[in-house]
């Protein structure tokens, strides 16, 4: 059952934490888990951020005056929702990356360049988190030696 948009954290206790040793297995993990629940978009941008502000419509008697946009509310709050998803299921040295960062977009990109790129030589994966894997980067490639005959 996928989560619900409003309430994405759902059944997420049993999460692995990113280690600087499994960052293939988590990013499946939550990536498949954010996917399942139509919430992906907002960690690779393809759902981006509404304007945090909108104008109200003028009247004869009522100039029009911005205000806080409620889709903008609606968003952010999802959002934070999947950025806490995200960091709790970090270890504690891994989760110190996100800090000073808004939101999971943000938040996912030092955590690739730290410990994704720290993966094992011989071993390709996710360009980015955010980023469409293409059908080279969704296998694990290693180097095996060819035997001679």
């Amino acid at each position: 059952m996928a989560a619900n948009p409003t309430n994405p954290s759902q059944n997420t206790s049993q999460f692995i934490k990113l280690s600087e040793t499994n960052y293939l297995k988590w990013t499946r993990q939550i990536r498949s888990y954010l996917n399942g629940a139509g919430l992906w978009g907002y960690v690779d941008g393809s759902i981006p951020a509404p304007s945090l502000t909108t104008e109200t419509t003028a009247t004869e008697t009522v100039p029009a005056k911005t205000i806080p946009n409620p889709e903008y509310v609606k968003w952010f709050t999802t959002d934070q929702q999947i950025f806490n998803i995200m960091i709790t299921s970090l270890t504690d040295s891994v989760s110190d990356l996100t800090v000073g960062y808004d939101t999971s977009k943000e938040a996912q990109i030092p955590v690739h360049r730290q410990v994704g790129n720290n993966l094992p030589p011989g071993n390709v994966g996710y360009p980015v988190i955010g980023e469409r894997p293409t059908s080279s980067s969704l296998r694990v490639r290693k180097a095996t030696p060819r035997s001679s005959s």
